[in-house]
């Protein structure tokens, strides 16, 4: 017996139907799907990343937020021991004019090594040409033996805590 061969076009494999034309219509409207679909997953991760992102600002803003009162609070308790010296000064105040003088110097003092252990510093204006930048003239007067525009007298003291101004020297200047 003879067993014939297999015919290529078996139902298994069918011929290729040419596809479907679609109308311009159709053609439009698939491509609104197609487009919405995409639409649809960009404002899903725009959504997704909206709220990431607010998350983190809201980290960011607590974490500075704790900053803020840790640094708050560690001005505030390097202050107390000169308030306590100050109430002290307050209590022995009817012993002597040297006490009061000597707790005022140690208050003092005090005061200063905290302002330079948060990085403050005096300025030094005595004897510099006046800069608007760094001095605030309060007075001009007449210097004979300086040239003009030296700051001769510092009324208040100006502050600097790294390279900025803290607070501006008020100062009387040569004319």
């Amino acid at each position: 017996m003879r067993t014939e061969a297999p015919d290529i076009n078996t139902s298994a494999q069918k011929p290729k139907q040419k596809p479907k034309k679609l109308t311009p219509t159709q053609k439009l409207k698939a491509e609104i799907d197609k487009l919405e679909q995409e639409n649809a997953k960009l404002n899903e991760r725009y959504l997704y990343l909206l709220a990431e992102f607010d998350n983190y600002r809201k980290r960011r803003q607590a974490e500075s937020d704790e900053v803020a009162q840790q640094t708050e609070r560690n001005i505030i308790l390097s202050l107390l021991p000169i308030l306590d010296d100050t109430e002290r000064l307050f209590i022995h105040h009817n012993e002597n004019n040297d006490s009061i003088l000597n707790g005022s110097k140690l208050i003092a003092e005090k005061l200063r090594k905290v302002l330079s252990d948060l990085g403050v510093k005096p300025m030094d204006s005595k004897g510099k040409r006046f800069d608007p930048e760094y001095h605030e003239a309060i007075m001009t007067v007449d210097a004979p033996d300086t040239e003009s525009g030296i700051v001769v007298d510092v009324y208040e003291p100006g502050y600097l805590i790294g390279d900025y101004v803290l607070r501006y020297a008020k100062v009387i200047v040569s004319k």
